[in-house]
């Protein structure tokens, strides 16, 4: 246990054992939005959220030494904020609405946290088992709840009167609906699928249908195209992909026109979506297509948040925002590329995969842009860079790799 306190060759101070590092991630992989453990304007998310900002000021300033690609990261995404927050000012932004724009934003800066905590191999596996246990209740509480609906064991009345005022949950019929969280369900496929072993197929299989029964089309399309970029990209063996390919074409023939049918349309969601992109569209001049309008300028329709991340980056911070997030995808693409020893490739594919998910997922849903999509693109900025920070891998025992 007195192996686990130590960092860098200093005590950690008690409040900062696995266990609260553990909570944060848990937390944003089961708390959705963060509004189920609320107390007035304050949730658990951003309690945790402060203590880890004032826990890290103190720890790099007295005890250890930070990452220099992490403190430059965390340097370029403060200006990226600041950018929002000045041109939201000269642009007469309602000052409620530029510090509601930071707020999920300001998430990313827990990454020198993330970076106190990731100091090995075995540290990643960790985390690892934390992803697949907290996103395997995800799926089982979903099937428990609709379950519980189904038999009438959940009045659906009151559960639909009760979640509405909460806001974290939209429904789709009598008995589905949609939870923020659920993004985690397809991460929790991704770690699951990429794992060895029959039971870890079973419970990808497992997640994937709890991924389905969510009848969101994005989920659905952008997990399956993800997980086709691991078949074709990241694993061996022609005639295994060739068959798992076939088989994956067969059961979208077969699901195809059922899963068409139950998910429908969704016309007043495509609508609100043309809509923002419409009135978007109207408000773009030579300055803002450059800079955008700034934090606390949203539109008529959507005077704070969007449901498509890149539209609201584009709109509130123009090319400059757009090209910082292609450089946060370039940068991990690179990081992860450059990893040559294959276990910890293995360990580092799964994370990857994920950052493909949810970045893309942000095309059409609001992800990326606050912390429960920003958490899996924080870990993977943090893990990938210690990986590769590790020049001198010696053998397979990751036990041994204490400096990450």
């Amino acid at each position: 246990m007195l192996k686990k306190l130590i960092l860098n060759k200093n005590f950690r101070i008690v409040f900062s054992l696995s266990w609260v590092f553990f909570l944060i991630l848990a937390e944003v992989i089961l708390g959705g939005g963060g509004r189920y453990l609320s107390f007035g304007f304050l949730t658990v998310r951003m309690l945790l959220f402060i203590y880890a900002i004032f826990y890290s000021i103190f720890f790099y300033l007295f005890w250890g030494q930070i990452n220099k690609k992490i403190f430059y990261f965390i340097v370029i995404y403060f200006a990226y904020l600041f950018h929002g927050f000045i041109v939201g000012f000269f642009n007469q932004g309602e000052f409620s609405l530029i510090l509601e724009d930071i707020k999920p934003l300001s998430y990313g800066l827990i990454t020198g946290y993330f970076s106190i905590y990731v100091n090995s191999a075995y540290d990643i596996i960790k985390i690892t088992k934390v992803i697949k246990i907290c996103t395997l209740t995800l799926a089982l509480s979903y099937f428990i709840v609709i379950l519980m609906l189904f038999t009438g064991s959940i009045n659906y009345a009151e559960f639909y009167a009760k979640q509405n005022e909460i806001g974290e949950i939209s429904f789709r019929n009598n008995l589905l609906f949609f939870y923020k969280g659920f993004l985690y369900l397809s991460v929790g496929f991704f770690f699951y699928i990429t794992s060895s072993g029959k039971i870890n197929k079973i419970l990808a299989l497992f997640l994937a249908l709890a991924v389905i029964l969510t009848l969101t089309r994005g989920f659905i399309l952008f997990t399956l195209l993800i997980y086709l970029v691991y078949l074709l990209f990241l694993t061996h063996g022609v005639g295994k992909k060739i068959i798992l390919i076939l088989t994956l074409i067969v059961g979208a023939l077969i699901a195809g026109p059922f899963l068409i049918e139950e998910i429908g349309s969704k016309g007043e969601s495509d609508s609100v979506r043309i809509t923002q992109i419409e009135e978007v569209y109207k408000e773009i001049n030579s300055i803002s297509l450059i800079i955008g309008h700034g934090f606390g300028n949203g539109t008529e329709i959507r005077p704070i948040h969007m449901e498509i991340s890149f539209l609201e980056i584009f709109h509130k911070q123009g090319l400059i925002g757009l090209l910082f997030w292609l450089g946060v995808l370039i940068f991990i693409s690179r990081e992860f590329l450059k990893i040559n020893d294959p276990n910890f490739k293995t360990i580092a594919i799964p994370y990857y995969l994920s950052f493909l998910f949810t970045f893309f997922q942000s095309f059409t849903n609001p992800f990326i842009n606050n912390p429960i999509g920003m958490t899996i693109m924080l870990l993977n900025i943090v893990i990938l860079i210690k990986i590769n920070s590790y020049k001198k891998v010696r053998n397979h025992d990751f036990s041994l790799y204490t400096n990450l």
